[in-house]
């Protein structure tokens, strides 16, 4: 995993930051050890890999999230545009959609949040099986 990441901070698109991704990557090394014990491997391996976050010329590297920190910022990320794209509908079309009536306007609004949870888990770039049950965990609630 270190050669990995040395080759990461050496690849030639981080020629312009790789002086703070080295300075990154030693002190991440440093961190691995609090009160003069070695952290568990865990947070090891974390510190780490975290240490390209935000250096590195692909955003998306170093990024570590649990499953439970994705599944609750999907989750509100998704409550935040339902509640958004509510504020669209018409009083008649928002009572239609709690009394749960299958209407043309209630069905595009249901196609739209649909839409939306997919590709909003597709971008956290899952395997499959947890991409799915992420899907459906959404879509049970609207």
């Amino acid at each position: 995993m270190i050669a990995q990441i040395w080759t990461r901070i050496n690849a030639d698109e981080n020629k312009n930051n790789r002086k703070e991704l080295i300075e990154s990557f030693v002190s991440a090394i440093m961190d691995c050890r609090e009160n003069g014990m070695m952290v568990c491997a865990n947070g090891r391996i974390t510190r780490i890999v975290q240490s390209l976050a935000h250096l590195d010329n692909d955003p998306a590297i170093g990024e570590l999230k649990t499953k439970e920190s994705i599944r609750n910022e999907l989750f509100s990320n998704v409550g935040n545009f339902v509640a958004k794209e509510s504020k669209k509908l018409s009083k008649e079309d928002e009572e239609d959609y709690i009394n749960d009536k299958d209407t043309k306007a209630v069905k595009k609004y249901k196609d739209k949040i649909k839409l939306y949870i997919q590709d909003a888990v597709n971008s956290y770039k899952l395997p499959e099986d947890e991409s799915k049950l992420l899907i459906t965990e959404c879509l049970a609630v609207i």
